[in-house]
Formats: C-alpha cells, sequence, structure tokens
C-alpha cells in the first residue's frame, strides 16, 4: 500500500488518535489512574501497546482487577474498541519496571 492510499484510508475512519500517554507499570490500576487524567467523553477505542524493553508481561481486565490470569496484550499490543465507561473500568497489570503507552481515541466529528 501506497502513501496516498493509506491517506486515503485513514481519511474514511470514523476515530482519530486524541492523545497518546506513556505509562509505568508495577501494580494494578485503572487507565485514568495510570494517566493521571480523566478520559474524554466521545473515546471510541483504546490502544494498549508495551514496549519492546519491558522484561515482563504485560495484562488487562475490564472491570476487575488485571492479574497474571486474565488478558495478555500481545507484543503488537491490543486495540479496544469501547466506550468512556467501559475504558474507565481498564486496569492494567504489568512488573515494576515495565512501560506501555496508552492511546486514545474518539470520534471524528
Amino acid at each position: 500500500m501506497n502513501l496516498t492510499e493509506r491517506l486515503a484510508l485513514l481519511g474514511k475512519m470514523d476515530y482519530a488518535l486524541s492523545v497518546s500517554y506513556p505509562v509505568a507499570l508495577g501494580a494494578t490500576a485503572t487507565i485514568p489512574t495510570l494517566i493521571s487524567a480523566t478520559l474524554p467523553s466521545n473515546l471510541v477505542r483504546i490502544a494498549i501497546l508495551p514496549h519492546v524493553a519491558n522484561t515482563g508481561t504485560i495484562y488487562y481486565a475490564i472491570g476487575g482487577a488485571a492479574s497474571v490470569a486474565t488478558s495478555q496484550i500481545p507484543a503488537g499490543g491490543e486495540n479496544i474498541p469501547v466506550t468512556k465507561t467501559v475504558a474507565d473500568t481498564i486496569q492494567l497489570y504489568g512488573q515494576a519496571g515495565d512501560y506501555a503507552t496508552v492511546q486514545v481515541f474518539t470520534a471524528r466529528s
């Protein structure tokens, strides 16, 4: 796919990247706690991207405590279509020294 085709595809998407937050893990915490911010009301998607240098695995849970027994985020990341209400309940878990980037996507107006 060339650049023109990629740009055309991006123009057809009904959401856009709003903000990207680097987060440090080390315990179970919700996304709003990790980013020290309120998620936008028109949020439609959250992407969680583990950093390559991590020594451990990052886990997530929706509506409950994240742990090694919950869903593992693959090395390439996890892209989750959610509402703000659901996103507020997502918890991440990772070892101290592990990092991720949380990307927040909002609806295009």
